[in-house]
């Protein structure tokens, strides 16, 4: 069994996609980086949007799969815009992680990442259209710590089965 992880532009190419077609893996996963070009040519220095999107088409028409979304700062006033396309690239549903501060010289930072508050606040925020837009199919990986968020969030992640976490808690 062989799976690939991938932004999904090379399939996007229809060159590499009739080639792969002929010896796919088992499994895919995408993960997406940009939800409109602008933001493509900002984080990646491309800026062929038309063809990550169609690339995303492509292997969810093999098999659709979760596609992946690393929350951080460039993501939390379009978070919707990501989700809205991966949908209608035929995604089977959303995977969440977020993007965290690291330590540096024995304290946290957060410049580059945002502070927990502020991703806390974006992402509850859009969490109920994000919920609508995907019937529920999110998957949202709980690596910040559950104290940070609302308790009654939390308790509606776990209700909807939509939390993992490396916490035995949950």
């Amino acid at each position: 069994r062989t799976t690939m992880v991938t932004n999904a532009f090379l399939f996007g190419t229809d060159n590499y996609w009739f080639q792969y077609k002929d010896n796919p893996c088992n499994g895919h996963g995408v993960s997406l980086k940009a939800g409109n070009p602008e933001q493509l040519e900002k984080l990646t220095g491309v800026s062929r949007f038309d063809v990550l999107t169609k690339g995303i088409s492509r292997v969810n028409s093999l098999s659709p799969t979760y596609v992946s979304i690393v929350y951080g700062p460039d993501y939390r006033n379009n978070l919707l815009e990501l989700v809205t396309l991966a949908m209608e690239c035929g995604a089977k549903g959303i995977s969440i992680d977020f993007c965290r501060g690291f330590v540096n010289n024995g304290s946290i930072d957060d410049s580059s990442t945002g502070t927990y508050k502020e991703i806390v606040e974006d992402f509850v925020r859009d969490y109920d259209e994000l919920n609508r837009i995907t019937g529920g199919n999110v998957s949202i990986q709980m690596s910040m710590p559950f104290c940070v968020w609302p308790a009654d969030f939390v308790q509606k992640l776990i209700n909807r089965r939509q939390a993992t976490s490396v916490c035995h808690v949950i």
